[in-house]
């Protein structure tokens, strides 16, 4: 289900001067690592906001793509710079870059931000470029919960089947109604 709720993301100096240095040493190919963040507010009233901490880059891959397996270099990494990282409501999201390309969400960009939304609560995936452009979306994982109410009338026909398959009814037509919740 996608909703276009626009919400507000914070891109510190610090950070953006890792991610300014990321692009111009790793200009020609994609690299991806992990965005660790923080976030206020909320969705539903407009008020959301992310912040980011810092990134950990984690891949460098081709002209057109980049990937990464969580690894134990994570928890490393958040060990390294635990005053920052390990503390509560510090979360991890995705950056990667697109290099000479423009920053926009891709199918493999939006298969992406799908599978790993179906794992957590919120994901959060952060797409910049060479030429200084950045793009973010963040998932939120739905849960229905279906309730029925039923009234249900059904009839009773009582009877054999006798030689040549013929139907015998005995009785027929007698109705019962039941009321059900489910």
């Amino acid at each position: 289900m996608k909703n276009s709720t626009l919400f507000e993301l914070v891109v510190p100096e610090p950070v953006e001067a890792k991610i300014r240095h990321l692009c111009d040493r790793i200009h020609d190919v994609e690299w991806s690592g992990i965005l660790f963040y923080t976030t206020e507010g909320s969705m539903d009233d407009g008020t959301f906001k992310a912040t980011c901490i810092d990134i950990c880059v984690m891949g460098i891959g081709t002209s057109g793509f980049t990937e990464f397996k969580d690894t134990s270099d994570i928890a490393s990494y958040r060990l390294e710079h635990k005053d920052a990282l390990l503390k509560e409501g510090v979360y991890e999201g995705l950056i990667h870059s697109h290099n000479k390309m423009p920053a926009f969400f891709s199918s493999t960009d939006e298969s992406t931000l799908e599978s790993e939304g179906d794992d957590t609560n919120h994901f959060l995936s952060l797409i910049v470029c060479n030429e200084g452009k950045y793009t973010a979306r963040v998932t939120r994982r739905l849960k229905s919960e279906i309730t029925a109410n039923a009234h249900i009338v059904y009839t009773k026909t009582t009877g054999y089947c006798t030689y040549g398959n013929r139907n015998i009814f005995i009785d027929k037509n007698s109705k019962s109604e039941t009321d059900k919740t489910q």
